[in-house]
Formats: structure tokens, C-alpha cells, sequence
């Protein structure tokens, strides 16, 4: 995982989010007719080439059934997360952990009481 690309696009990260709220294989078909129906009128070329960029970034991967090949995550939502957080302190923060905890400070105006309780339990944990 250290070596894949986490830059998903934003219809990539949009397509990744349906297949981990899924939690199962999926074919092809599957991601097309999902979006269709959404409104997304998408050539089975370009849903092929959104889940080849997601194979080459390490977000998802598939195993060979019969004729068809079978897509499934390759992390879970939560270890993209973390390693999208990782790689945006290091581009972000290479100064140091202070700007990045003041960073947070930042925008305690936007967030809810709900999430600076929350940040305040992990930074404690």
C-alpha cells in the first residue's frame, strides 16, 4: 500500500465511496447501471477507464471469474483515509506537527461541538 497513488478524482473517490458502502465484489455492469440511474450517462469505456485508474492508484482490485473479471476494494474506506491523511501532512506539514495541530485551530469556528469533541478524544487517546 506504501507505494500506491492516492489522488483519487473526484468521480473516483464518488465511485469508490458506492463501492465501500456496498461491502461486496461487483462487475462492471454493476458501477454503470448504479450510476445510470443517478443520472451519469457514462460509456462502459469510461467506467472501465475510471476502474483501471482505480486498480493503478491501489483502490481497488479484482480477481477473474470465469470471462469476467471481479472488482473489490482494495482497502477499506478508513486505510484510505489514513494514508490520504498521511500523505497531506507530509505535503502539507513537513515544518513540523504544530502547524498541522494549528491548522486545526484554524477552523474551530466551522467545526461542531460534535466533531471538536471527537478530535479531542483522539489527539487524548
Amino acid at each position: 500500500m506504501g507505494s500506491s497513488k492516492l489522488g483519487l478524482s473526484e468521480t473516483e473517490y464518488m465511485i469508490m465511496s458506492y463501492i465501500w458502502e456496498q461491502d461486496c465484489e461487483f462487475l462492471l455492469r454493476d458501477i454503470r447501471k448504479h450510476f445510470a440511474e443517478l443520472g451519469y450517462t457514462w460509456a462502459i469505456q469510461t467506467v472501465k477507464t475510471f476502474i483501471n485508474n482505480l486498480i493503478r492508484k491501489g483502490a481497488l482490485t479484482y480477481r477473474r471469474q470465469g470471462h469476467q473479471l471481479v472488482y473489490y476494494p482494495a482497502m477499506s474506506r478508513t486505510a484510505y483515509s489514513t494514508e490520504w491523511m498521511k500523505k497531506a501532512i507530509d505535503q502539507n506539514f513537513s515544518s513540523g506537527m504544530n502547524d498541522f495541530i494549528s491548522a486545526f485551530g484554524g477552523l474551530k469556528n466551522e467545526l461542531t461541538e460534535e466533531q471538536k469533541e471527537e478530535l479531542r478524544k483522539l489527539l487524548y487517546e
